[in-house]
Parts: structure tokens; sequence; C-alpha cells
């Protein structure tokens, strides 16, 4: 999962971790990284955080259905129900 102050090396991770498992990243979640990697604050960390709570929730690809996404979608899933976005 990304870090509490998630950097541009996350964003390209996530590019890694799509182009392995061939996942399909959001536009929006391509928005958001590209909006972040031009542009580090408040606002696009938040939304950065939050598209890819989105995305590992909402995805239906097999790797996600991976034990070893467990607790990561849990806390995303906390995310979205609105508590604190630096707990992911």
């Amino acid at each position: 999962m990304i870090s509490n102050t998630p950097t541009k090396e996350d964003c390209e991770n996530v590019r890694n971790y799509s182009n392995v498992f061939d996942v399909e990243i959001p536009v929006s979640l391509e928005n958001a990284m590209s909006t972040f990697e031009n542009d580090v604050n408040e606002t696009t960390i938040n939304t950065l955080k939050l598209e890819l709570c989105r995305w590992i929730t909402t995805s239906q690809h097999e790797s996600f259905q991976d034990d070893l996404w467990v607790s990561s979608k849990a806390a995303a899933l906390k995310i979205l129900n609105g508590e604190d976005l630096g707990e992911v």
C-alpha cells in the first residue's frame, strides 16, 4: 500500500504493478497520479490516496483477490467510509 506520504516513485510502482499483472488503471487514478507528480500538495496527495483506495477496493481483477490484499483493502474501505487519510 502507498505510504502515508506518497512519492513519485509510488506512482511508478502502481504503473509497474499494472503492467506486470495486467491490471487496468482507471482514468481517474491515472489523472490523480499525473496531477500529483506535477504538483505535490495536500489536495493532490489526498486525491491520489482516495483514487488508490477506490482502485483496490472496486477492481475485480484476480490479483486484488489474493490474501495479500486483505489488510490493505480493509484499510482502504475505512478511508472511503470517511476515516482519516493518514492511515493509508
